[in-house]
């Protein structure tokens, strides 16, 4: 090999670093990076959304067996309770199985009847359901607990 050869190629090395060709690999892992952590946290601001959602219907499937069945509940004296009665509580059980939660056998519901008139008709009667969210993605240590609450009257 010559020496005007050998000079060529290496005058020819720095302009074939300067090409930007790595630019472009670095900037697209980069974006694409970017874009998948996006999308995780879109999906992640999706399903709390709907598990809030899903935890509000299932309140509200609660209270209307509540309204619906209050004196037939078993229930003779006010207060709240996380036991009783038992046909509420396996109502917002069911229902919160139909909505798929993750995890429905965490879920806590309290019915509270506050007047004193206990579970009569015309009286009060209060729903609570608590559930805690896991997130499905990146966020895995992340748990909050979401609750719904539903008040109405008892019917019959």
């Amino acid at each position: 090999m010559t020496t005007r050869t050998r000079q060529h190629r290496l005058m020819r090395l720095p302009a074939l670093f300067d090409s930007g060709s790595g630019q472009a690999l670095v900037e697209s892992s980069l974006s694409l990076l970017m874009i998948i952590t996006s999308a995780l946290a879109l999906f992640e601001l999706c399903m709390l959304a709907y598990t809030s959602s899903a935890l509000s219907e299932v309140a509200h499937e609660g209270l209307r067996y509540a309204i619906v069945n209050g004196s037939d509940a078993g229930v003779s004296a006010s207060g709240c309770s996380t036991s009783s009665p038992s046909s509420v509580i396996s109502t917002v059980t069911t229902a919160a199985t139909n909505y798929n939660l993750n995890n429905a056998s965490s879920m806590t519901v309290t019915v509270c009847y506050p007047a004193t008139g206990g579970a009569g008709p015309g009286s009060l009667v209060t729903v609570t359901v608590s559930y805690p969210y896991t997130p499905f993605s990146f966020l895995s240590g992340f748990q909050k607990t979401l609750t719904a609450s539903t008040e109405g009257r008892i019917l019959y």
